[in-house]
């Protein structure tokens, strides 16, 4: 869910995906995590800045450790209010959602989620964003409120043709209901990536050193991490 673009497109049926590879829990040591997101929706009904939005959307996300909550993939076919900002977008959406995890686990529900994404100074020196999302979002996690807030600050020190490169300080917590260790805990770092534009998105490549404190068992741990991440959009 990261975004570096610059965009002005119009038309009714908004889409994304994005993807993330890399070994990005330190607690988890040597464990790559690969995450891979598809939504497509039209817009129902659109009146200033707001939308109703259906949807259909697939994540899966596999690791080279085999841990059940990071071997997953969840289909959901649902309804979001979307309200528009200059700068970014707050969304409130119910659904319905089927889940499978590694080892047989099949699970389905109703979901009910909140989410938000903000950038600034995407084209410029300073770029940042920050999304989260609230609400009961895993099927294979019955009734287990989930909430993620994440951000990232960078300055863009170099371009060399079409790619910036850009030194960043990232956190990110999360907590649940249920608490289950995967869910409650909180991540920040910085590092460095270069940035390369699409028509529609972006694709980075970075290194950054991260360190990871989990609220329930206290476990802690930091790591130098690797990282390729993409987004791109439609409309």
């Amino acid at each position: 869910m990261f975004l570096a673009l610059c965009l002005s497109v119009n038309a009714q049926t908004p889409g994304s995906t994005w993807g993330a590879t890399g070994n990005s829990s330190p607690t988890e040591k040597d464990n790559v995590i690969k995450s891979l997101y598809l939504e497509q929706g039209f817009e129902l009904f659109h009146e200033g800045t707001f939308a109703l939005v259906p949807y259909a959307s697939l994540t899966g996300t596999l690791d080279t450790k085999g841990y059940e909550w990071n071997n997953r993939v969840i289909g959901v076919g649902g309804v979001k209010l979307v309200k528009n900002f200059p700068n970014g977008m707050i969304s409130f959406g119910a659904g319905y959602a089927t889940e499978y995890r590694k080892g047989g686990t099949q699970k389905s529900s109703h979901l009910i989620q909140a989410t938000y994404w903000f950038g600034w100074n995407q084209c410029d020196k300073f770029p940042g964003s920050s999304w989260g999302v609230a609400g009961h979002v895993s099927p294979a996690e019955r009734n287990n409120f989930i909430a993620t807030s994440y951000v990232q600050q960078g300055v863009r020190i170099a371009k060399v043709g079409c790619v910036s490169i850009v030194p960043f300080a990232e956190g990110a917590v999360s907590c649940d209901s249920h608490g289950y260790d995967w869910n409650n805990r909180a991540i920040y770092g910085a590092g460095v990536k270069a940035v390369i534009p699409g028509k529609r998105g972006a694709t980075e490549l970075g290194t950054s050193y991260q360190r990871e404190n989990r609220f329930k068992s206290g476990v802690s741990a930091s790591t130098v991490t690797l990282f390729v991440k993409f987004w791109f959009g439609w409309r």
